[in-house]
């Protein structure tokens, strides 16, 4: 029979590149930021063409990013109704006690 021990497994290796390779990848790409926007556009392009479910999670992505959006500035609108309301509420309650106080 077999005394061996199993071998316990290795833990994943968290990080792939060292500090000193990102830094140099950041200062490349601050560096050279127009050739670096234009491959990612391309990249970006070439996905959305060839890769139907990078497509749809962006789709997916834009949509909620419109509804939050929507959201928002419904409720910035409603705010603003509100804000109004309170003020015409506030000059109408000024106007009656002012008659008030003349009567």
């Amino acid at each position: 029979m077999n005394d061996e021990q199993p071998k316990a497994p290795k833990p994943p290796r968290k990080c792939k590149y060292t500090d000193a390779q990102k830094r140099a990848t950041y200062a490349y790409r601050e560096k050279n930021r127009e050739s670096y926007n234009t491959y990612q556009r391309e990249y970006h392009a070439e996905r959305m063409r060839t890769d139907l479910d990078y497509r749809n999670r962006k789709s997916q992505q834009s949509r909620k990013a419109h509804k939050i959006a929507r959201e928002k500035k419904e409720q910035e609108q409603l705010a603003k109704i509100i804000l109004k309301k309170e003020a015409e509420n506030e000059d109408l309650q000024n106007t009656i006690n002012a008659q008030i106080i003349l009567s």
